[in-house]
C-alpha cells in the first residue's frame, strides 16, 4: 500500500516492500481512516488500517477478528464483512466488534455481504440457495430458503436499495446467470442467463459492476472458461420488476420415447439434449411431449414460450409445432408451426389476446405440447417393413425450454 502526492511523488508506504500480501480488493475511505483489504498468506484477508499520514492504527489480526471477505462501509462508518465464512460481522472504525449475524438454521458457508444506502444488509449462502436481509442493528430483516438455483457468487444493491442483484451458476460445469431480487421480501424479479459458446462456459466474472447514472442499468463484464475468448460486457436493465423466466418443472412424452438425457438437459442452452424418438402412428411417424412450469405471474401482460432444438432427419423435413394450455378451455391451442431444423434454432411462440388463459389461476400452472411428425407418403413404412425395428426418420434434440412472462 502506498500513497502519492498529486504529482506522483511517494509519500509513504505499507508494508514495505518485499513484504507478503496482496491488496486486491478495493480501499476504502471512511473521514481521516483508510482501510485496506491485504491477501495473506494465512488464507482470508487481513484488514489494516491507517491514518493518511500512513500509520497503521490496527489490524484484524491483531484484534482476533476472525474474516473471511473483504468490508463494505455502511452508512453509520462501519465495516460489515463475513464472519469466520459462515457469518456476517459489523466492526467499529476502531476496531470493536459491534455485533456478529449467524443465520438461522446453520445454512452454510456465506458470501460476502454487500450493504444498501440505508444500511441495511444483504447475503446468501455460496452453495446452497438461502437468501438473507439483516437490519443495522444485526437482526433478521428477512429470510428466504431455497430461494437461489445452485451457487451464489456475487452480491450488490441498486443505489436506490430497490434491488439486490446477485451472480452465480445453476451447477458445476453450467453458464451463470445475474438475477435481480425484491430487497423488501426476497422475491425473485428476473434473471439473465448468459452462455455455452466453442464448448465454454460465459461467467459474471465482476468485482466491482457499475451502475449507470440513474441507478436503471447494470453494466457486467463476463468471462470465459478459457483464456482463449474475449470476455463481453452486458447492459442489464434491472428496473423489469415482475419479469419471469421460467423453466420447466416436468416433462411427459405421450406419443414416442426417450433415448437419452432428463429434465435437467431442458434448463439451459448448453447443447446439453433430451434426445426422443418417434413412434409410427396412422400413417406418419409422429413424437409428442409436454412440459410444465409455474409462473410467479398470474396475470400476465406478455407471455413467450422458447422451444430450442433440433432434428436429426433421415427423410424428408418434419413439421414442429408448439401448443399452449388454454386453462379456459381446457385444451391445447396451437401458437407456433414451421419445419423443424438440422441445427440447434429457437422458436419463440407469441400468442395474443388475453394471456390469463395460459396460466392457471390460483396455482401458475403452465403446460406446452410440442410435436414433430414427418410427411412421408402412406406407403412408405411398408416399404421398409424388413426393417422397422430398427429405423427411425427422424430424432427431436432438445436443448431448452422456458416461458418469458412479464406482468
Amino acid at each position: 500500500t502506498f500513497s502519492l502526492t498529486a504529482n506522483g511523488s511517494l509519500r509513504w508506504t505499507s508494508p514495505e516492500p518485499g513484504s507478503n500480501g496482496i491488496t486486491n480488493y478495493e480501499i476504502l475511505f471512511d473521514g481521516d481512516q483508510i482501510y485496506v483489504p491485504l491477501w495473506g498468506q494465512g488464507g482470508g484477508p487481513e484488514i489494516l488500517t491507517y491514518d493518511f499520514d500512513g500509520d497503521l492504527l490496527w489490524t484484524t489480526g491483531d484484534l482476533g477478528l476472525a474474516v473471511g471477505s473483504a468490508p463494505e462501509l455502511d452508512p453509520f462508518g462501519r465495516l460489515i464483512m463475513q464472519w469466520a465464512l459462515i457469518g456476517v460481522q459489523a466492526v467499529d472504525r476502531d476496531g470493536q466488534l459491534q455485533w456478529i449475524y449467524d443465520p438461522p438454521g446453520s445454512l452454510g458457508n456465506v458470501v460476502g455481504p454487500t450493504v444498501g444506502s440505508d444500511g441495511v444488509i444483504y447475503s446468501g449462502t455460496w452453495g446452497g440457495g438461502d437468501l438473507f436481509a439483516i437490519n443495522p442493528d444485526g437482526t433478521t430483516k428477512w429470510l428466504v430458503e431455497d430461494q437461489v438455483e445452485g451457487f451464489l457468487w456475487h452480491m450488490v444493491v441498486s443505489p436506490d436499495n430497490s434491488v439486490l442483484i446477485d451472480g452465480g451458476a445453476p451447477d458445476f460445469g453450467q453458464p451463470s446467470t445475474i438475477r435481480g431480487f425484491d430487497t423488501a421480501n426476497g422475491s425473485q424479479l428476473w434473471i439473465q442467463d448468459f452462455h455455452f459458446e466453442e464448448g465454454l462456459n460465459e461467467f459474471a466474472g465482476w468485482i466491482e459492476p457499475n451502475f449507470s447514472h440513474d441507478g436503471k442499468t447494470i453494466y457486467v463484464n463476463t468471462e470465459f472458461s478459457s483464456n482463449t475468448k474475449p470476455a463481453n460486457l452486458y447492459a442489464v436493465d434491472i428496473t423489469q420488476q415482475g419479469s419471469s423466466s421460467a423453466s420447466p418443472d416436468d416433462f411427459v412424452v405421450s406419443t414416442g420415447n426417450v433415448e437419452s438425457g432428463g429434465l435437467p438437459d431442458l434448463m439451459h442452452s448448453d447443447d446439453q439434449y433430451l434426445v426422443l424418438n418417434p413412434i409410427f402412428l396412422f400413417s406418419r411417424y409422429q413424437l409428442v411431449f409436454t412440459v410444465e412450469g409455474t409462473s410467479a405471474i398470474i396475470d400476465p401482460g406478455t407471455l413467450e414460450f422458447n422451444l430450442e432444438a433440433n432434428t436429426l432427419n433421415f427423410v424428408r423435413t418434419i413439421e414442429q409445432t408448439i401448443e399452449l394450455f388454454n386453462y379456459d378451455s381446457g385444451q391445447f391451442e396451437e401458437v407456433d408451426s414451421r419445419n423443424s431444423t438440422a441445427t440447434d434454432s429457437i422458436a419463440t411462440a407469441h400468442p395474443g389476446g388475453d394471456l390469463q388463459r395460459f396460466v392457471e389461476a390460483g396455482t401458475g400452472a403452465m403446460q406446452a405440447r410440442i410435436s414433430y411428425e414427418n410427411d412421408l407418403p402412406f406407403d412408405f413404412p411398408f416399404r421398409i417393413t424388413r426393417v422397422a425395428n430398427v429405423f427411425l426418420p427422424f430424432k427431436a434434440k432438445v436443448d431448452q425450454v422456458y416461458w418469458s412472462i412479464t406482468p
